[in-house]
C-alpha cells in the first residue's frame, strides 16, 4: 500500500475540517468518538500521523467511509459493521 502524497493527505484534511465545521466542535467530536481532542487537532494541522483506528472512528462519525477519509489505506469497496 503506497503512503498518500502531500496533496492527498492535504485534501483529506480538508474534507475532515469541511465536515467538522459542521459540528460543535472538536472536542465534542473527540468525545463522541473517544480520541484525544489534541491529537485530532494535532493531525488536522499535520504536526502528527493519525492512526487507522482514529481514521475509522471519524469515518463512523461522519457518516462516512474510511476510504473517503484515507484512500490509501482503505480500499474502495471496504465495508465496516458498527455494534450500536
Amino acid at each position: 500500500m503506497a503512503a498518500m502524497t502531500k496533496e492527498q493527505l492535504e485534501k483529506s484534511q480538508q474534507k475532515i475540517r469541511e465536515v467538522l465545521a459542521k459540528h460543535e466542535s472538536i472536542r465534542h467530536m473527540a468525545r463522541e468518538i473517544n480520541e484525544d481532542p489534541g491529537d485530532i487537532s494535532r493531525w488536522l494541522h499535520g504536526l502528527t500521523k493519525i492512526r487507522v483506528t482514529a481514521v475509522v472512528a471519524f469515518a463512523r462519525y461522519f457518516g462516512v467511509k474510511p476510504h473517503d477519509l484515507r484512500p490509501d489505506w482503505f480500499p474502495k469497496d471496504i465495508t465496516f459493521h458498527f455494534k450500536p
